[in-house]
């Protein structure tokens, strides 16, 4: 059979050429406009743009909003923004920014943006410029940033709890000893009692550290497991640690599949996320609420939070404590963080949840609920 010989892209019509050429950069995910700063409006701006910013086209009022599109970008970016226009528009060169918006749907995307002013035009001074999504981009660069630092403060930490723990052991084994020598009602029982207890502290803080240091250097055991049986032994024992104005719940899909997982790994991530929940709900009133169930990540999902596309089991955890600051919000998972009182916590809690729920191909995403409190949720790859 003869094959038909394909069209020189020159012997098409300029409108069919302009379609394919429209359609070969919308593949890239490269939005096109043409902006006029003098009405402050765009005069020409192709699907993809709408698209990015999550605006039908196909309705005049709605795509009027896109005119305004500096309302979209967060508000601590319009300052950068302002000041690279304000730029390029006295020097008449080129402009080249990145920054973020929320989109019609509520999601937060980063964007990169490319423009030219247009001297040629006699009628009005024009702006040619390009738009991209590049929040897939983002997300990965933060991912093998955050995944470096972690391998990096991992043999650092490694190495100086090893240290710290061949110098507890003495500490606290001589202080034993010398508590167990002094008679009842001895003052220096006492301190020797207070010292016991700060080392058995320390040892912990130790254990936490090498915790969250062999996460990024060892390998997990990972065997078939029921993630909701694992939550439900947590869930029991702290039941009976919290005051009797708080409650707790779990609940769970009758058909959850089994995850490959190191099970006390996965029981020690649920108990950090737990005992924070905990302590910020305090004596109460308040409630916990621990929910597992399937779901899936698109690769276009809005709620993703660099969560990458599959399919998961998710924790999810939430209490009715006063959730999180700005601040706290932006550093929960940083190792050594914490916002409560000196001596009160470690700041390890969360670094290692979200170090054991990476070592098994998952995530670990903290935010605060529209109702108040806060929400972790833990997600663990489902197997093909």
């Amino acid at each position: 059979m003869n094959k038909a010989s394909p069209k020189r892209l020159d012997a098409l019509p300029i409108e069919s050429r302009l379609m394919l050429l429209e359609k070969a950069i919308s593949f890239a995910g490269v939005g096109q406009f043409i902006w006029s700063d003098e009405q402050s409006r765009f005069l020409m701006a192709t699907g993809e743009v709408f698209r990015i910013f999550g605006i039908p086209d196909d309705d005049p009022r709605e795509a009027a909003r896109l005119d305004a599109y500096l309302q979209w970008v967060l508000p601590e970016d319009r300052a950068a923004i302002e000041e690279t226009y304000s730029k390029w528009v006295a020097d008449g060169a080129g402009y080249d920014v990145e920054y973020r918006i929320r989109r019609a749907d509520g999601a937060v995307r980063h964007i990169h943006e490319r423009g030219q002013f247009i001297t040629d035009v006699k009628t009005m001074p024009l702006v040619l410029g390009t738009m991209q999504d590049i929040t897939e981009r983002v997300e990965r660069r933060k991912r093998q940033f955050l995944s470096d630092r972690q391998e990096s403060v991992g043999h650092l930490a490694s190495g100086v709890a090893h240290e710290l723990n061949n110098l507890l052991m003495p500490i606290a084994g001589n202080a034993q000893l010398v508590e167990r020598s002094l008679a009842a009602g001895d003052k220096n029982r006492e301190r020797m009692g207070r010292i016991v207890a700060a080392s058995k502290r320390a040892a912990e803080l130790v254990e936490s550290v090498l915790l969250y240091s062999q996460q990024s250097i060892y390998a997990i055991d990972d065997e078939p497991a029921n993630i909701a049986a694992i939550a439900g032994d947590v869930v029991d024992r702290l039941a009976v640690q919290l005051p009797l104005g708080v409650t707790i719940k779990l609940s769970h899909a009758e058909d959850l599949r089994p995850v490959r997982c190191d099970a006390a790994l996965v029981a020690k991530a649920i108990g950090n996320i737990l005992d924070n929940a905990r302590d910020a709900v305090g004596a109460g009133p308040g409630d916990i609420a621990v929910e597992i169930r399937e779901v899936s990540i698109a690769p276009d999902d809005p709620t993703a939070q660099g969560v990458m596309p599959d399919r998961y089991v998710r924790i999810r955890t939430a209490d009715t404590g006063p959730g999180f600051s700005e601040a706290a919000l932006t550093h929960a998972v940083d190792p050594f963080f914490t916002t409560k009182e000196v001596g009160s916590g470690t700041g390890l809690g969360l670094s290692v949840a979200q170090g054991i729920a990476a070592q098994h191909g998952g995530a670990l995403v903290v935010a605060n609920a529209r109702n108040g409190g806060a929400i972790v949720d833990v997600y663990l790859r489902v197997p093909d």
